[in-house]
């Protein structure tokens, strides 16, 4: 068991994509009582809700709600959860007492923003501060970049500091 008021750093990667928001509440429920008064976390999180849930809204207007799934399943083609969103979460977290003070939504494996990274920490906490939301749908591209230097050094290694410049 983690003891309350024990975690500086609290990090989740590629894993709360999954959960809905019913999920993501409760942790977030836990997870503010587990940081201390300074501590943060990174959570990476579903954001396919920015786009689901208006196709959705659509297609029931249109009174065609087995369309709204179809488009929303070949949208959705990673399994994000679909009822998650940025705005969203940033909201849960306020409810349990963090506050959110940076969110990129990106486009992960996607033309589209599903996922978002969020920074939260302890409402008045040293960290504590309007959130700065940013959308970058270059993600994937700026990823693609990091991986062709990454393998690089890896078949090469390292160079040796009198080779840089």
């Amino acid at each position: 068991m983690v003891a309350d008021d024990s975690v500086d750093f609290a990090l989740s990667f590629d894993s709360l994509v999954h959960a809905d928001a019913g999920v993501i509440e409760a942790y977030l429920a836990q997870l503010a009582s587990k940081l201390t008064p300074e501590g943060i976390a990174f959570l990476h999180h579903s954001n396919a809700g920015s786009f689901a849930l208006p196709v959705r809204r659509w297609a029931k207007l249109a009174r065609a709600p087995a369309l709204g799934d179809r488009v929303n399943q070949r949208l959705n083609r990673n399994w994000r959860s679909d009822d998650m969103t940025a705005e969203r979460f940033n909201a849960l977290a306020a409810a349990c007492g963090l506050r959110c003070v940076a969110q990129e939504s990106v486009n992960w494996l996607s033309r589209l923003p599903n996922d978002c990274f969020s920074t939260v920490t302890r409402a008045g906490s040293r960290w504590d501060r309007p959130t700065r939301a940013v959308r970058n749908l270059g993600f994937m591209a700026e990823m693609g970049g990091c991986a062709g230097r990454q393998s690089s050094t890896a078949t090469t290694g390292p160079r040796p500091a009198s080779a840089i410049g």
